[in-house]
């Protein structure tokens, strides 16, 4: 009985697991079904996709021709939000031939360097696609192209230069309908005088003249191999740019040619053995900026930025920006004229930026002479914001609950001991002021540091830091310090105008762009940009708090000098050594930030670096000043700035004369005065001698409560800018010119170490930008073969 029970046992248990086994399969099948399914859901969806590209392929087909003809004959060129011409890429070198003029050995070159199935595949080589895929999908990110050389034609022909999915489609698409209608002769002959080869040549004859000096019948082996790679990353590793990495270049498309059977090994170790002789260098082209250029470097950088910057190169383009010319006019002739009215008192320097309320930046005054010095101060300048950064503490005391804009602080004396350094940082308040609790609104009205300093231990600094990176944007490392109530940190004044924003649109933020779209030669749109408006960072009702204690900045406190500019909102800022006086502050149409500092020249250290200001120099007193004129020429026109952000580019946004009307320049001795900020008479300081016109790379500093010494910010060296530019006239040799001349400039490559004109031997060669006429002309004699 026990040996039959458990045989029944055991059949039950067979029994079981064979009804358990059809489940598993059943999810297997499931999942293969499903996934399947997928697959081919997926495979429609790529078709209806490659379908769509095809019908926009055939529609551009027709205007190719029409394309190629107009590139490059038109220079691209930066204009306006009005319609003026700020920047112009002129000169272009570029010499079409027919293939049958271009030698084989080129025409190898290039098939080996860019597309080595050139004549196997039907404009998109699937084989290299599925390749690039595996071996992506193998190493976990994709590093190899599989683009052919049709491909780049219809890139540079019909694409907005965008690296999505949708534009490896289109330039796909294109590339198919140009296969299926054009020879491959064609195709090659138009991508052989197209593409960019690097210092203003385009196509392969310009290039043969441009490096080597030679026809291009004369074109060699290497030299052709050399040349091959260069429409990779012209700018780069072009043989004047970088000649170790286009030897390299060459020796990797002659191993190629080599394996597709192109040359034989005799051939390719005498090519890679072979030295390399270069032209002097002969440059195909000059940029020149007419107006606005610390704008203009700023939009060439957001090109570059963007992968757009072909759009320049190419020809034929109009980038049409936010700039409204006539208020950068006035806002360049402002600036320069309160430096100038100021200078006896150590103002030497100044930056200014407005913008709208969707961030169309209308002005960008980055330094008050860009040929001394193309740092852009706006965008990339590191300046203590002083007490400008108070309404950030505030907004964050309020978010906290901590408390509200009918509050009381107390404004008596205040230390912080540190025990970690064992020092005591004394809180003082300007105009001895020390009165005991007083409103919220007195407070930040009368810039009352010791109240700051309560808020901000009150809000928690940690709070406070997380509020200004992430509610108000502002990127700048912040010290984990008490003293940045009083803005002892670093930041820009791209930055604050950020930040401002979010008082400015009741708690939304906006980014401030600069180019509104591009147009090709036909005035098609080929890439727009909008307002980019992040909602609702910061709570409405906290946002209008701090728009009424910024109101009482303007109507009762430090910045009563914009009292009369309707529904003013702002506030003052000046460092503890008087190195930076702010003022940041909108309206409900516009927003702009101010700065002025001082900068005296160190022959020893051989650079500029930040001084202070006289003690009667205040973001109140001098900085308002640019600030109050430029808001009130811009509400003047707010209601063609309304029509224009309905109509990009398509009016200016006013009418100020292009001469406008300033103060005088020359220095003049400011009479005597109460000071809003300190309450104490403001008197002249004498000059200390340096150049009044130098524009600022360092900014002023506070006191750091961890050693007690001042908190200077990273010291900069003048002259560098985005474009690795090189300064101006750095002695000042063209005082007395008109503040608002427009003055044009040259790209020169030059030798690093002697400043002439480089030559093929040099080691270190760069390109710098000069005022027309002040370029070297001589070569450098230093280096030899």
């Amino acid at each position: 009985m026990p040996e039959k029970a458990e045989g029944v046992a055991n059949r039950r248990s067979g029994a079981a697991r064979a009804t358990k086994r059809p489940r598993w399969r059943k999810a297997v099948k499931l999942s293969a079904a499903y996934g399947t399914l997928l697959f081919l859901c997926g495979l429609i969806a790529l078709g209806v996709l490659w379908a769509q590209a095809l019908e926009h392929a055939e529609s551009v087909l027709p205007t190719v021709d029409t394309d190629i003809a107009n590139l490059g004959i038109t220079p691209s060129k930066i204009v306006s939000a009005d319609g003026e011409v700020l920047y112009e890429e002129s000169s272009q070198f570029r010499e079409p031939v027919n293939l049958s003029e271009i030698p084989m050995v080129m025409q190898n070159a290039m098939i080996a360097a860019e597309d080595k199935r050139f004549y196997e595949h039907s404009g998109v080589d699937w084989k290299a696609i599925a390749r690039a895929a595996a071996l992506g999908l193998k190493n976990g990110h994709f590093t190899q192209g599989a683009s052919t050389i049709a491909m780049q034609l219809a890139k540079k022909l019909a694409s907005n230069g965008a690296r999505t999915f949708h534009r490896k489609l289109d330039d796909a698409a294109l590339a198919f309908e140009l296969e299926n209608t054009w020879s491959k002769k064609r195709i090659l002959q138009a991508y052989l005088n197209l593409m960019y080869f690097g210092s203003g040549a385009y196509g392969v004859k310009a290039a043969c003249q441009v490096y080597f000096g030679i026809p291009l019948s004369k074109i060699t082996l290497p030299e052709a191999a050399m040349l091959a790679r260069c429409v990779r990353r012209p700018s780069y590793e072009n043989p004047f740019a970088n000649l170790s990495k286009a030897i390299a270049n060459r020796n990797v498309v002659l191993m190629i040619m080599k394996q597709q059977g192109m040359i034989d090994s005799a051939a390719y170790n005498k090519a890679i053995h072979q030295k390399v002789r270069l032209a002097k260098p002969h440059f195909a082209y000059s940029a020149r900026i007419f107006a606005a250029p610390y704008f203009v470097e700023d939009v060439i950088g957001q090109l570059k930025a963007q992968g757009m910057y072909h759009y320049l190169t190419d020809g034929g383009y109009k980038i049409v920006t936010t700039l409204d010319s006539h208020l950068e006019d006035l806002a360049e002739a402002k600036l320069s004229s309160v430096i100038a009215q100021n200078s006896g008192r150590g103002v030497r320097t100044g930056a200014f930026v407005m913008m709208d309320k969707d961030g169309r930046i209308l002005t960008e005054v980055g330094g008050p002479d860009y040929r001394k010095s193309q740092f852009n101060v706006i965008t990339n300048g590191s300046l203590q914001p002083g007490s400008s950064f108070k309404p950030i503490v505030y907004a964050t005391a309020i978010s906290e609950g901590k408390i509200d804009e009918t509050s009381e602080v107390s404004s008596d004396h205040l230390s912080i001991y540190d025990p970690s350094t064992h020092k005591t940082w004394v809180v003082h308040n300007d105009a001895n002021f020390y009165a005991g609790m007083i409103p919220v609104r007195t407070a930040i009205a009368q810039s009352v540091n010791t109240a700051a300093v309560r808020v901000i231990q009150m809000a928690g600094v940690g709070n406070v830091i997380n509020f200004a990176h992430n509610v108000f944007d502002i990127k700048s490392n912040l010290p984990h310090y008490p003293s940045i109530a009083l803005g002892s940190c670093d930041v820009s004044p791209l930055e604050m105008a950020r930040a401002y924003s979010v008082f400015m649109l009741h708690g939304s933020r906006f980014s401030p762009y600069s180019i509104d779209h591009i147009e090709d030669s036909s005035g098609d749109i080929v890439a727009s940009f909008g307002p980019k408006i992040t909602s609702n960072v910061l709570d409405s009702s906290v946002a209008d708090q701090i728009r009424d204690l910024l109101r009482a900045v303007v109507t009762e406190g430090t910045g009563f000098t914009a009292h009369d500019v309707p529904n003013a909102m702002g506030k003052t800022g000046t460092t503890s050594t008087n190195k930076d006086a702010w003022f940041d502050g909108f309206t409900n149409n516009f927003l702009a930030v101010g700065w002025v500092g001082n900068q005296r020249y160190d022959k020893h250290l051989k650079k500029y670096i930040a001084a202070p200001m006289a003690s009667s120099v205040f973001g109140g007193t001098v900085t308002i000043q640019v600030w109050k004129t430029m808001i009130l020429a811009a509400q003047a026109e707010r209601n063609k700035l309304a029509k224009f952000s309905q109509t990009p580019g398509s009016a200016p946004l006013t009418t100020i004369p292009k001469k406008a009307e300033v103060p005088p320049t020359k220095p003049t001795e400011p009479p005597i005065q109460v000071d809003p900020e300190s309450q104490a008479p403001i008197s002249a300081a004498p000059s200390d001698g340096s150049d009044p016109n130098q524009p600022s790379q360092q900014p002023g500093n506070g006191t750091n409560p961890q050693n007690g010494q001042p908190a200077n910010s990273n010291p900069n060296s003048a002259g560098s800018s985005p474009l690795g530019l090189n300064p101006v006239d750095p002695v000042g040799k063209t005082k007395g010119k008109k503040a608002n001349a427009k003055p044009q400039y040259v790209t020169v490559e030059i030798c690093e170490d002697s400043g002439l004109l480089a030559t093929p031997y040099c080691p270190d060669v760069v390109k710098r930008r000069f005022l027309k006429g002040h370029q070297p002309t001589k070569y450098c004699t230093l280096h030899h073969p």
